[in-house]
């Protein structure tokens, strides 16, 4: 639990929408996306930003964290270590490995793991391997980072 005004001493971002506007990018990588989940991230835009402010506005940094990294900017202050994992068949892998070249190009301690095959949100599936290895990655990475014993 953070107190107020504690930073972060680490991130695991994990199967996230980095870029929340122009949803429409998930089609040129996905062309025979499911229209459900295009719907879904349709969605999860407009109701983020609702009406697009006009494009390299920062009113969309937020929305936009990955877009902000990329403008390769220094941080006002270090950013944490991340660990950052998706599965290779999730359509928001690519806002994953965007998000890991961004950090580091900003020198920021950034591990990655890719799951082959597995879709989004495979690590909630905690009956499958692959999820239980992604639970093991990321407590190994909180522990190291954090000194915390497992309980």
């Amino acid at each position: 639990m953070f107190q107020s005004g504690a930073r972060p001493r680490a991130v695991v971002p994990a199967c996230g929408i980095y870029q929340v506007t122009e949803p429409e990018r998930f089609l040129r990588r996905w062309p025979h996306m499911s229209p459900f989940i295009y719907d879904r991230l349709t969605e999860v835009s407009q109701a983020y930003v609702g009406a697009r402010p006009a494009a390299g506005s920062s009113a969309l940094d937020l929305a936009d964290p990955v877009v902000l990294l990329e403008r390769g900017e220094a941080p006002a202050r270090p950013l944490p270590p991340f660990f950052a994992f998706c599965g290779t068949a999730d359509p928001l892998v690519a806002d994953t490995q965007r998000l890991v070249r961004a950090l580091r190009e900003l020198g920021t301690r950034c591990e990655e793991e890719y799951y082959p095959g597995e879709p989004h949100a495979f690590h909630a599936m905690v009956f499958t391997r692959s999820a239980r290895r992604s639970w093991e990655r990321t407590f190994r990475f909180l522990e190291r980072e954090l000194g915390a014993a497992r309980g």
